[in-house]
């Protein structure tokens, strides 16, 4: 009795031990997600991170119900979708603001040090270059 008892546990760990493994992976890489932002108020993946998400998740059979906790499972389903359609990921985020009008900013700046940054915003707007007032003060 002992030993088909032992026999049947063998084999249903084995047919339960991969898809075990897949969650558990999927667990680990979801928290090393976290720790690297553990000061931040807003979770946003990398593309990196979505392809191994979606990666780990395909090994579940997209059946993440229960262990997807970075994301919403209507995100990682959509995320589904455009992988299927071929469809490639942006970056989120703006763009960075150019090295050249940081360095313009700052030289005038130095030439005109009682001009304030809505002055600043005024001038490089009659240059074509627009820039925010919010920017012009955080890149001072």
């Amino acid at each position: 009795m002992n030993q088909a008892v032992f026999a049947m546990t063998m084999l249903l760990s084995r047919y339960f031990e991969p898809r075990f493994n897949a969650e558990l992976q999927m667990l680990i890489f979801q928290i090393g997600m976290l720790r690297k932002r553990i000061d931040q108020l807003k979770i946003v993946p990398t593309t990196q991170e979505r392809a191994e998400l979606l990666r780990l998740g395909e090994s579940l059979g997209h059946n993440i119900f229960g262990l997807m906790f970075v994301v919403k499972s209507k995100t990682y389903k959509k995320w589904v979708s455009e992988a299927k359609r071929g469809k490639a990921w942006k970056d989120v985020g703006r763009k960075r603001t150019p090295e050249a009008v940081c360095n313009l900013l700052k030289r005038m700046v130095e030439a005109n040090q009682r001009w304030g940054y809505c002055r600043i915003v005024g001038e490089l707007k009659k240059n074509g270059i627009r820039i925010g007032t919010t920017t012009v003060r955080e890149i001072l």
